[in-house]
């Protein structure tokens, strides 16, 4: 696609795009012209010429962006493409332009040492000058500590200092977020009375609509299938609303990949719990809730083990860190971030343990935990391991001591499950 970006001199320069909706295209090769790097989302606007004019950027990918000016022959080296190698593994891109200029993208959290491997052109033996191949990738710019041999790039005349970018930039609003809540409560709402409903007619035709609803209540499996008939419309309003609304993919737009150790984060989860037992000692913590009668009989309590290892740290990861966390990060910064998107998790908990300040206590700080992890981890993923971790330990307690939920003390789960 040919765009004008504009300035005291209009300047067209020919960019690989994908397009997103009618106005908004996904950068697929860093500008020379304008401040656009490759994964950018911006918004492009056709002009009564017919020309596509660069109005803004709409969303920065989240990746750093280094350029090391080289020698031509530089790229055909070993020492170079192994380093490329390394860089492409730690999840990095690699751009070639003007013959000699290399532009390296990273992960802010990559695990690469870039003063290592890209030191100085000086390091770079060569033996050819074959042009190289744009590697995928994304960009933003650049805003940490210059590295030997590394020249930063400059913004346009047009656009002047770039700020540096927030920590988080999703596409979606508070709003957005917002509106997801209010229409899950709505979901939540309708799909208790249906089911109240429904067991009124099937199951308790002589009672009334109240009473056949506190019954269902006291019906664990009941409950169990209404939470999983709960997370199916939940989890597609979240996507209709990045890919319908925004035309950019759900699961990496929400900072969903997977870590490099999977074990160390369900280790992670597991060690929190042991801890969070030691501080549950020390508080006052309910002795009898709601949620441990969901436990009553074996099968209910195996069903719900799953449903805790699998669906519920799924969604509300998905949610409260993948959706809620970025637009609060971006807004407060990173503490605010964690925090405030924690409180309404450890809210949403709290009825099954009758609301005691005690127990949502222990699920603040599980949420904080988990909220720490999407911040520097950058990954919905790693935070989705640890909530499986606290969850997976506790059950793999408490089907030990019991013997298979056959013989449940009182007391025994506390706060387990999420």
């Amino acid at each position: 696609m040919d765009i004008t970006f504009p300035g005291d001199i209009s300047l067209v320069e020919t960019l690989e795009v994908e397009s997103i909706s009618d106005h908004a295209v996904l950068i697929l090769n860093s500008s020379i012209f304008g401040d656009v790097f490759y994964g950018d989302v911006v918004e492009i606007r056709r002009d009564e010429k017919g020309e596509n004019r660069f109005s803004k950027v709409i969303a920065r990918s989240g990746m750093a962006v280094k350029v090391y000016v080289l020698a031509e022959t530089a790229f055909e080296s070993e020492k170079l493409q192994g380093s490329l190698n390394r860089l492409v593994d730690a999840g990095g891109v690699w751009e070639r332009v003007y013959g000699g200029v290399l532009l390296v993208h990273i992960p802010r959290d990559a695990n690469i040492d870039l003063q290592c491997e890209f030191g100085g052109p000086e390091e770079l033996s060569s033996s050819s000058s074959d042009h190289s191949s744009l590697e995928n990738g994304s960009a933003m710019r650049p805003q940490e500590s210059t590295p030997a041999g590394v020249v930063e790039p400059a913004a346009s005349s047009s656009q002047g200092t770039v700020p540096a970018p927030p920590v988080e930039n999703p596409v979606w609003s508070g709003w957005d977020v917002t509106l997801i809540a209010a229409l899950t409560f709505l979901i939540v709402m309708v799909l208790q009375f249906g089911l109240a409903k429904a067991a009124q007619v099937l199951w308790y035709p002589h009672d009334s609509f109240i009473e056949a609803a506190q019954k269902v209540g006291e019906r664990p499996i009941l409950l169990i299938v209404s939470q999983v008939l709960i997370y199916i419309p939940i989890a597609l309003l979240m996507i209709m609303l990045i890919e319908g609304k925004y035309h950019v993919p759900f699961w990496r737009s929400v900072g969903w990949n997977w870590p490099r150790s999977l074990w160390k984060f369900l280790g992670i989860g597991g060690a929190l719990l042991i801890v969070l037992s030691t501080l549950e000692s020390l508080l006052p913590m309910p002795k009898d809730t709601p949620f441990e009668h969901l436990f009553d009989r074996p099968l209910d309590a195996y069903l719900l083990a799953i449903i805790a290892v699998t669906f519920a740290p799924l969604l509300e990861e998905l949610f409260f860190r993948g959706l809620m966390y970025p637009v609060l990060a971006r807004r407060l910064g990173v503490g605010w971030g964690v925090l405030l998107s924690s409180l309404p998790f450890a809210l949403l908990h709290l009825p099954q343990y009758a609301y005691a300040w005690s127990a949502g206590f222990v699920i603040l700080v599980v949420g904080v935990a988990c909220g720490l992890v999407r911040a520097t981890t950058k990954s919905v993923g790693a935070s989705f391991l640890v909530h499986v971790g606290y969850n997976g330990t506790q059950m793999l307690i408490a089907v030990v001591l019991t013997r298979g939920f056959t013989h449940m003390p009182k007391g025994l789960l506390h706060i387990g499950l999420r």
